[in-house]
């Protein structure tokens, strides 16, 4: 039998071959990984150098050239983040200096640095409101249609060809369609001039659509009855709570129809829908057997829903706002998502650390719906499109803590056309 050694950890209570133990210094291997781990992150604490790259910087030029640069991770070489506002830089740039950015974020497209060039792109675009004519154009020419919105200041010659090109392959989840639909959904100082062919095309996939938001804590009485994420209150006096075997399930959402800004036609005669879900299976789910429950009433005769005790969901009150939407095909970036990509120019204990940098909600783009939250309009499916030309399109809902599928999940709610009911389907990724 052969002979194992105790590891020389204490309190381990592991064991280890003898030839292990030569190469390990005497302990398992758990306790080696995790003994070098330590050493080496007392090494980067010790050794890490803390850098201002901005410090010696003075005109906004400057600044932003340096801010957008991507600098490889080092786990001993922090770059101290700006400290200012890149907006600011920006919005201090004289006519000409625009005009030098611009031609410095070609340069880059040039030398295969694409991302930097549309990061600045981006902000040009937001804060300044440029003519990128001159970048779309070199896009273009390397069949370059991402990220769509940068083509929301698209001249009318790229119109054309965007259109061209859609004409061959007339999927709205193509690229050249997604440009176009940033021609209506951009709020830019800067428009350019829209084609009628465009507005005849892209027009006719318009969608009526409402904004679905996190809203300011009402203080009114009556805050419980109205539209509520994570939250369902009301119900008839004959509905309990509902379980699946025994289980409570948890509630998604609480739509009053007349906190909308209008109410629209697969709604109409519908006073509130309530949506519930089974909080960890997804089976019942899946194979509709109770996991997913939705409610409609049409009348505002209902009474308090007493909710079981235990269920871990806070409650937000919802706000809308409606705008017309364009079909997306899958998640579709935003000026402003794209920009809270930027990676920060330093690192902590060596993983890369993501700038938060609330300027980049800036108002000259109307940010899209998240893909998180939609009411009608086209659905964010974050897998394939499912079809579904037999009924309607109503809501989207993303987990954030609804449900526990350990998944990255997305819940869509839909309307029969025949039979008017409800239904729902769950997409995982």
């Amino acid at each position: 039998m052969t002979v194992r050694l105790a590891c020389l950890t204490p309190t381990c209570q592991g064991s280890i071959l003898p030839a292990t133990a030569e190469d390990t210094g005497g302990y398992c291997m758990p306790c080696f990984n995790r003994r070098a781990r330590e050493e080496r992150e007392a090494h980067i604490r010790a050794h890490r150098k803390y850098i201002n790259i901005f410090e010696n910087l003075t005109t906004s030029l400057e600044i932003i050239k340096v801010f957008h640069e991507q600098r490889p991770l080092d786990p001993l070489m922090v770059y101290l983040p700006y400290d200012g506002e890149i907006s600011a830089c920006y919005k201090a740039l004289r006519t000409d200096e625009t005009a030098a950015l611009l031609n410095h974020a070609v340069s880059l497209y040039r030398a295969n640095r694409q991302t930097e060039a549309k990061k600045i792109a981006t902000c040009l675009l937001l804060f300044n409101n440029a003519d990128l004519s001159l970048l779309l154009d070199l896009m273009w020419t390397h069949h370059d249609l991402e990220p769509a919105f940068l083509f929301a200041s698209a001249p009318t010659p790229l119109q054309q060809k965007l259109l061209a090109r859609f004409l061959e392959d007339p999927r709205p989840e193509m690229d050249a369609f997604q440009c176009l639909t940033w021609l209506f959904q951009g709020n830019l100082a800067y428009k350019p001039k829209i084609l009628p062919s465009v507005k005849s095309l892209v027009g006719t996939y318009g969608r009526p659509t409402f904004a679905v938001t996190l809203a300011e804590q009402p203080t009114s009485d009556n805050a419980a009855t109205k539209s509520l994420l994570g939250g369902v209150t009301l119900g008839t006096p004959e509905e309990t709570w509902p379980r699946h075997k025994g289980v409570p399930l948890n509630p998604v959402l609480q739509l009053r129809v007349k906190d909308l800004p209008f109410i629209p036609e697969p709604l109409q005669g519908i006073t509130h829908l309530c949506v519930f879900i089974h909080p960890n299976d997804l089976g019942p789910v899946f194979d509709e057997e109770g996991g997913l429950v939705i409610r409609t009433y049409t009348n505002d005769a209902l009474v308090p829903l007493i909710a079981p005790e235990g269920l871990n969901n806070s409650t937000a009150p919802l706000s809308f706002r409606a705008f017309d939407d364009y079909p997306g095909g899958l998640e579709t970036s935003t000026p402003y998502d794209f920009l809270q990509k930027f990676s920060s120019p330093y690192v902590n204990d060596g993983a890369p650390v993501y700038e938060w940098r609330p300027e980049f909600q800036h108002q000259s783009f109307y940010r899209p719906i998240p893909y998180e939250y939609r009411l009608l309009g086209w659905p964010r499916w974050i897998q394939d499109d499912e079809r579904t030309d037999d009924s309607e399109f109503i809501l989207q809902v993303a987990d954030y803590g609804l449900w526990d599928y350990s998944e990255t999940s997305a819940l869509y709610l839909f309307k029969r056309k025949a039979t008017n009911d409800f239904w729902g389907l769950l997409q995982i990724s």
